[in-house]
């Protein structure tokens, strides 16, 4: 199965139509692009990475995990809950975590995707051990800025 069928049958499986910029990125993601995505608020852009594991599934028979760096917990956490509501396995690091269990289940590869604030990734420590071995790790296949307008320093 190809990028372009594999989109169709989540499309199909989730009764919705993926936009032609959403299908554009996701395109330019699998063919090992860095990738800069600008759209309008409301366009569906938490689809594009929501979706990338199941997607990388269905082309390669493979597992694949994404990894989002947001600034903002609260919409971390929100998104989590949305993605976990649609089947999708997902958590978040970051001080407003208090299971102690999650850093072994995300290097165990229970979680497709991953949620961390900026200062768990860069800071050494459990957040960015969990995230730098084990499954999770071996099957990274893309990195997500979210709400890169926050960035104040690159």
């Amino acid at each position: 199965m190809d990028i372009v069928e594999a989109l169709q049958d989540l499309e199909a499986k989730y009764d919705f139509i993926f936009k032609e910029k959403q299908k554009l990125a996701i395109t330019s993601i699998f063919n090992c692009q860095d990738t800069f995505v600008v759209l309008p608020t409301g366009y569906g852009k938490s689809k594009i990475y929501s979706h990338l594991p199941e997607l990388y599934e269905l082309v390669t028979h493979a597992k694949g995990t994404v990894l989002v760096i947001s600034p903002i917990q609260a919409l971390m956490i929100d998104q989590v809950t949305k993605l976990e509501n649609n089947g999708v396995s997902a958590t978040f690091l970051g001080e407003k975590q208090t299971d102690k269990s999650i850093p072994a289940r995300i290097i165990e590869g229970e979680f497709s995707i991953v949620f961390s604030s900026p200062e768990a990734v860069l800071n050494k420590g459990p957040w960015r051990r969990c995230i730098t071995q084990g499954v999770f790790h071996d099957h990274l296949k893309a990195v997500v800025i979210d709400e890169a307008h926050c960035i104040t320093q690159w």
